[in-house]
């Protein structure tokens, strides 16, 4: 099933191109409810999907996805709540106490279209809000951070496995570049394992990371992550040059 052929609104769209989504951090949301016809704001209308951090808003009510929706309708919405050890502000020694703040976000009526879980949390988190997914109808997908290293491929075909073993419908992998042509081993394993998923998204963070944002997407990736006004993880693209740069390349 290819996650372009579908309209989350409920109507049929074919969009022609991957995701590129923005990060709703506390200043970005604020600068937005405040400016709702500003540079930032048409900055992230650029952005077909839209990351709700919600350990960054420090905002945790179901109807923010509500007010987002209302401002850029057209966006896929991936909520998530980021442990500190991922780059996040929610204690990783509270992991678990995020299930019932993902319950509450779950149980409105307009929740975010995925939930991302973080790859080594999935089995105290996901029996927990279960119920709350279906009944929603969201979806959920498996994340990794790494911020020492690109892992091993066969590291990175575990962590897969793992996601295929939850049944997610997308995995997710940021990890850190240390020299160019260090991810260059990963493409093909982007190749490999995308079509199993509703959403893919594996690429390197860092300066020498750039490029495998945008190139992952030439091998099969559908989901990258670009910068709005400040970029809130090391060496995001902002949204304007990623897609030049996506145009370009492709």
């Amino acid at each position: 099933m290819n996650l372009n052929a579908q309209n989350w609104n409920g109507k049929l769209e074919a969009f022609q191109e991957p995701f590129f989504a923005g990060v709703l951090d506390s200043s970005a949301w604020q600068e937005v409810l405040e400016n709702p016809q500003g540079e930032l704001a048409n900055s992230i209308a650029q952005c077909n999907a839209l990351e709700i951090r919600y350990d960054l808003i420090g905002e945790y009510s179901p109807r923010i996805v509500e007010r987002i929706r209302k401002l850029f309708p057209a966006s896929l919405l991936i909520g998530t709540i980021r442990l500190d050890r991922d780059g996040g502000r929610f204690p990783t020694e509270k992991s678990a106490e995020r299930a019932a703040l993902f319950r509450q976000i779950l149980a409105e009526s307009c929740s975010p279209h995925f939930i991302d879980i973080e790859a080594e949390e999935w089995r105290k988190i996901l029996p927990e809000i279960q119920e709350g997914l279906q009944k929603s109808r969201t979806k959920f997908f498996l994340s990794h951070h790494d911020f020492q290293k690109i892992p091993r491929v066969e590291e990175l075909e575990g962590l897969i496995f793992e996601a295929k073993t939850a049944k997610a419908d997308g995995f997710k992998t940021a990890c850190m570049s240390n020299q160019s042509g260090d991810f260059d081993g990963v493409y093909p394993l982007i190749q490999k394992n995308a079509p199993d998923f509703l959403l893919f998204s594996l690429f390197a963070m860092g300066k020498t990371g750039e490029e495998s944002r945008i190139k992952s997407l030439i091998f099969g990736a559908n989901l990258t992550y670009c910068s709005l006004k400040n970029a809130v993880a090391p060496g995001q693209i902002p949204i304007q040059n990623a897609r030049m740069l996506f145009k370009n390349l492709h």
